[in-house]
């Protein structure tokens, strides 16, 4: 909040509210956007079939914490030796692997039948992904109504030219 009035030029305290929330906004439009989570968050990845290997959308992943299966009578929980994880702060392809001769559960052949809960942060933050959210809280701060034709523009040119370079998985 303080790094964020400063940029703002914002000396008092009676929009503290209203500037942690254009922050918080900041920072999950960076993430959406990217992909890249920032803070530790636990996410869930739902798919409708069990394939082999499942390549998890957002990251950096810092672990995986379950892998469940929906069958027609339960839901089970493969275990983890049953499984290897692939993942790190790099542009690693975070995925989960199945290994060879494992039995693995049948899904009961409904939409989001197996589950993969995990964890994803970033450890370092660059300080281009604090220039980006600055620049979107300054957007937001100084257009609060509707943009459009009269003023505002669209999401700021530099807030994408910087967000555009942290996309996670933008794999070949």
């Amino acid at each position: 909040l303080a790094e964020v009035k400063l940029h703002l030029r914002v000396y008092h305290t009676y929009e503290d509210s209203l500037i942690t929330t254009i922050l918080n906004g900041s920072i999950d439009l960076f993430e959406k956007h990217t992909r890249r989570i920032l803070s530790v968050q636990t996410l869930t990845h739902k798919l409708d079939n069990l394939p082999k290997q499942i390549i998890l959308p957002c990251g950096p992943v810092t672990g995986v914490t379950s892998v469940t299966v929906r069958t027609t009578t339960s839901t089970e929980t493969i275990s983890s030796a049953n499984y290897l994880t692939f993942f790190g702060q790099s542009e690693t392809k975070p995925q989960v692997y199945f290994k060879d001769n494992v039995t693995l559960p049948d899904p009961d052949g409904y939409p989001y039948s197996v589950t993969v809960t995990y964890t994803a942060a970033t450890t370092t933050i660059p300080a281009s992904i604090n220039q980006a959210i600055l620049l979107m809280c300054a957007h937001w701060y100084e257009n609060r109504a509707q943009v459009g034709p009269t003023g505002g523009g669209e999401v700021p040119f530099a807030f994408e030219a910087i967000a555009n370079k942290y996309i996670w998985g933008a794999y070949s």
